[in-house]
């Protein structure tokens, strides 16, 4: 079995939150919680681990494109994949996503993290 991955979640929705942790802990992987992109920043510099960042584009206190720009403007975290999403329709937020070297993905159902989570993981050690 692979080894389990870490996967940082940031969003302060509970429902959507419980969702998430079901799902990863079904696909055997560790979820880990920030209720907003300030607590995620301070877990990251604290030097938490993490195998993939996943957060909301309107969490609390500091938005989700900003948290992006911080992660992926640090050298020691530079590497780690984001996924970047909403509901909202803004069509100006995928390329400023994408241009920061993360995917976006836009939220359409609670169930779409079965489908999407292994396709975000990094790919196995060698």
């Amino acid at each position: 079995m692979p080894p389990k991955k870490r996967i940082l979640y940031c969003n302060n929705n509970s429902p959507l939150g419980r969702r998430f942790n079901e799902v990863a802990r079904r696909l055997k992987h560790e979820p880990v919680f920030a209720p907003s992109a300030v607590e995620a920043w301070r877990m990251i510099e604290e030097g938490q681990q993490f195998d993939l960042i996943i957060c909301d584009h309107k969490p609390p206190q500091l938005d989700g494109l900003t948290l992006l720009g911080q992660v992926k403007g640090n050298e020691t975290t530079a590497s780690i994949p984001f996924v970047l999403y909403t509901s909202d329709k803004d069509e100006d937020l995928p390329p400023a996503v994408a241009a920061l070297g993360a995917v976006f993905a836009r939220q359409e159902t609670d169930d779409q993290w079965d489908d999407l989570i292994p396709k975000w993981l990094p790919p196995k050690a060698a």
